[in-house]
C-alpha cells in the first residue's frame, strides 16, 4: 500500500516511532491489515519514492516484535490480539480518524 510521506524513525533508547496518517488512509489501512494479516499474508507499506525509513513490512506473528533492516525497512510482527492493531482499529472507527504515532521499544 502506498502511503504518501510514510516515514519511521529511531529515537535511541525510546525505540522506533512510526507515524501513520488519519482520514481515509487510516480506514483503508486497517481494512487491508485485517484482510491480509488476518489470513496469514504480509503487507508492505511504502512511500511513492524509495527513501531512507520509508518502508514498513507488516507480518502476522504469534507475538508482537519490531526489527529494523538497515535504514530502509521497519518490520513489524503483529499478533491477532496486538495492542498495536487495537490502537489502529480504534483510530479507524472514529468518524474522522486521527493520525497515529506508534512507538516500539
Amino acid at each position: 500500500m502506498v502511503i504518501a510521506g510514510l516515514r519511521w524513525r529511531e529515537q535511541g533508547a525510546e525505540g522506533v516511532v512510526l507515524r501513520l496518517p488519519g482520514g481515509a488512509t487510516m480506514k483503508r489501512l486497517v481494512a487491508l491489515i485485517d484482510g491480509r494479516l488476518g489470513f496469514g499474508r504480509n503487507l508492505l507499506l511504502h512511500d511513492f519514492e524509495p527513501a531512507p525509513h520509508s518502508e514498513v513490512g507488516l507480518v502476522p506473528s504469534e507475538s508482537d516484535f519490531v526489527r529494523t533492516h538497515g535504514g530502509r525497512m521497519l518490520e513489524l510482527g503483529l499478533a491477532p490480539g496486538s495492542p498495536t492493531l487495537k490502537a489502529l482499529r480504534d483510530a479507524a472507527a472514529q468518524p474522522d480518524p486521527p493520525g497515529v504515532d506508534l512507538r516500539f521499544s
